[in-house]
């Protein structure tokens, strides 16, 4: 981001900040509403550079950009305009998810590292990073860097895409040298590459939505917002899946009550072929009709206690099995409670 003179925090002018609102932000004054900072553990941020307090480093740009003139070709000079370019910043921030399997000591080794690969890319460029900071009272540690460039071309060299290209693919390449698991990086010529001209333009108005122009406290808003979405979108997918594991439990329960009333059709062919009496055969009709009266009100009952599962899954959200498997799971809980089997032992009693 580029930093300069004018009254604003980052939302009028793409990429810019006002310098002084932003390194008393992230420097050692900590002037910030946001509410994920833990006060108590501010006094462990970690500093880098000539500078901890951001007005002493605002104070030494300043000085330094009043004394700058720009030579035009007949000779003359002028002052640096109010929009000038008189610092730049920067944050390393890996992705959470990845980063919080590290130790707090692993994850400020990598920031450490990763400052010092920073300071030796922009010294290419000519800058000169002036400072940097180490986070630990927020939600996850990051790097905050400072710097300035004695041409005083910030928007020319360092907001340019090449610069941006070659951040993406020096840096994860660079701490790959130094032992980290890092992947390259995407900027807006990797991610546009194959898009057509109306993709692009969607694309840069997505863009512009995202951090640009607003505060730290507002882009976590928005990404708490995000995230809360996302859960819920999961939350959904997971009620899907429960919906489908009872359609597959109740499938299952319509199989055991065929399987059923197949054994008592077949039972009743039997006894044809071995020539009861017709009084007996009636007597086993009606047992036949008793039993599938039964068997209705065990399926009914299972229907019943997968209802009252499937209730209690939606409260509490439960997703630690595959679809297939928790079916399988209610099933063998429905036969147990029911004791569908029972039915079998009923009819052999009843004919002995």
């Amino acid at each position: 981001m580029k930093l300069d003179r004018q009254d604003h925090f980052g939302d009028k002018l793409k990429h810019t900040g006002n310098a002084r609102a932003v390194a008393y932000e992230a420097l050692s004054e900590r002037l910030s509403r946001d509410q994920d900072i833990d006060r108590s553990k501010t006094k462990d941020n970690i500093y880098f550079g000539r500078f901890k307090s951001g007005k002493a480093l605002v104070d030494y740009w300043e000085e330094m950009a009043s004394e700058y003139r720009i030579r035009s070709q007949d000779g003359k000079s002028r002052k640096l305009a109010q929009n000038a370019g008189i610092g730049f910043a920067g944050i390393v921030k890996p992705n959470s998810e990845d980063f919080s399997k590290l130790s707090q000591s692993e994850k400020i080794k990598f920031l450490r590292d990763s400052y010092a690969v920073v300071v030796e890319m922009y010294a290419k460029k000519g800058a000169v990073i002036d400072c940097a900071v180490i986070h630990v009272d927020e939600r996850e540690v990051h790097l905050h860097y400072f710097g300035h460039d004695p041409e005083y071309k910030v928007n020319q060299k360092y907001m340019s895409l090449p610069f941006h290209r070659r951040l993406n693919t020096e840096y994860p390449r660079r701490m790959r040298a130094l032992g980290y698991d890092v992947d390259d990086l995407t900027g807006y010529l990797e991610e546009t590459a194959n898009m057509t001209d109306e993709q692009k333009l969607e694309y840069n108005a997505t863009r512009r939505k995202r951090k640009n122009g607003r505060s730290s406290a507002q882009y976590k808003a928005e990404e708490e917002q995000n995230k809360r979405e996302q859960e819920l979108k999961a939350r959904e997918a997971a009620l899907q899946a429960q919906q489908q594991a009872l359609e597959e439990s109740k499938r299952f329960m319509s199989i055991a009550v065929a399987q059923q009333a197949q054994q008592l059709v077949e039972r009743k062919m039997s006894d044809r072929h071995c020539g009861k009496i017709q009084p007996s055969y009636m007597a086993d009709i009606r047992s036949e009709l008793q039993q599938y009266a039964l068997l209705g009100s065990a399926y009914k009952a299972a229907h019943t206690t997968a209802q009252h599962r499937y209730d209690t899954v939606c409260r509490i959200g439960d997703i630690s099995n595959s679809t297939t498997n928790r079916a399988r799971e209610l099933y063998d809980m429905f036969v147990s409670q029911v004791s569908i089997s029972s039915v079998d032992n009923t009819l052999d009693s009843r004919e002995k």
